[in-house]
């Protein structure tokens, strides 16, 4: 069976494309559906569980921490998410990382994985630390290695071709 490995940072509600696109992969009966999602991504009680399996990594992700924190958060992140992942992940997987937060947190690692790039906006050079632009990583690499690049409308994605 086919497993489509969906990883997101952040409250899916709070993204209806995310929503959407769970609900629609938990419809396909031939995929098998993973979410690697921080612990504030879905409520206890969300109607998606059971409909799909949910993997939580115990780290919540927010905005307004401070520069050593966000560094060592990053990290974490990281560590956490590639453990989920490579306890999922087989020959029949496929990555679906939803935006440039995914990405950064995820590293240069993620280039050995099929991957499917979701982005809400298009941006050519992304930071680890945007405030501060520290950690600079040019996105347009991982949209070259993706198997797709989804973008939110039709006029982004010509720009992307």
């Amino acid at each position: 069976m086919k497993k489509l490995i969906i990883i997101y940072l952040g409250n899916i509600n709070s993204v209806p494309p995310v929503r959407s696109l769970l609900s629609s992969l938990s419809l396909i009966k031939d995929i098998e559906t993973h979410l690697v999602v921080t612990s504030e991504g879905l409520d206890k009680d969300d109607s998606m569980k059971g409909l799909i399996d949910i993997h939580y990594i115990d780290e919540t992700y927010k905005k307004t921490v401070s520069l050593i924190e966000k560094i060592a958060r990053t990290k974490r992140i990281r560590r956490k998410i590639w453990q989920t992942i490579d306890c999922i992940y087989d020959s029949n997987s496929l990555l679906w990382v939803i935006s440039d937060v995914c990405v950064k947190n995820l590293g240069k690692r993620l280039k050995q994985y099929n991957y499917v790039l979701h982005l809400f906006e298009l941006i050519e050079t992304a930071y680890l630390i945007p405030k501060y632009k520290l950690g600079k990583f040019d996105i347009e690499d991982y949209a070259k290695m993706a198997k797709q690049v989804v973008v939110p409308e039709y006029n982004r994605a010509h720009i992307t071709k």
